[in-house]
């Protein structure tokens, strides 16, 4: 539990860094990050200007954004570490990430960036053909000027190789009300991209 939390609040908040891809190779001419040691790849839409970000802690792998869609990409990996004989799968990690402890941290994360925290949502999913986990934050704000509100939301997708655990994030960073539905298609089109090789 402690070490998932550690890992959201890399995901969130971050450290100084310097590079925008490890042990990879990012291509942005066709928006493809590509990891021979840990045999994945992850191909993005192409046309939107993806720019390489500063990594932000250790496990992570990728990090870039869309300024056109205001929207941020990030890829992060992390050694499962198995204290028995049977084979992990992230479908029983579930229960964290709907504990209370888990959404103190978005609610948190949520009063740190001036938004209220509309819902946190943990449900299984499938990528890749693989059991995965889905996380969606939705943190929101009144703008008077627009009279409407605007959300900074997140989805999380955690699915895991014989090795690693690798959560795949894409976070809408204003994202108005009328775009939330067109915004959940682009970011499963964006998941949909993640594969093993």
């Amino acid at each position: 539990m402690k070490k998932a939390i550690i890992i959201f609040l890399f995901m969130m908040f971050g450290l100084p860094g310097y590079t925008q891809v490890t042990a990879g190779v990012w291509d942005a001419k066709t928006a493809t990050y590509t990891n021979k040691q840990h045999k994945i790849s992850w191909t993005l839409m192409e046309g939107l200007n993806w720019i390489g970000r500063p990594i932000t802690s250790k496990g992570t792998l990728l990090k870039v954004k869309s300024e056109e869609l205001n929207t941020l990409i990030t890829l992060n990996a992390e050694p499962i570490q198995q204290t028995s004989n049977d084979s992990f799968d992230v479908w029983n990690e579930i229960g964290m990430y709907e504990s209370e402890d888990y959404v103190k941290l978005s609610r948190a994360e949520a009063k740190r960036l001036g938004l209220e925290l509309k819902s946190h949502k943990a449900i299984r999913s499938q990528l890749c053909g693989r059991h995965a986990n889905k996380v969606t934050i939705d943190m929101s704000k009144y703008f008077p000027e627009y009279k409407k509100n605007g959300h900074s939301i997140t989805y999380i997708y955690q699915v895991a190789s014989d090795k690693y655990i690798y959560s795949l994030q894409v976070w809408g960073i204003l994202v108005s009300e009328d775009q939330l539905a067109d915004y959940e298609k682009f970011a499963n089109l964006i998941m949909n991209g993640f594969s093993f090789n």
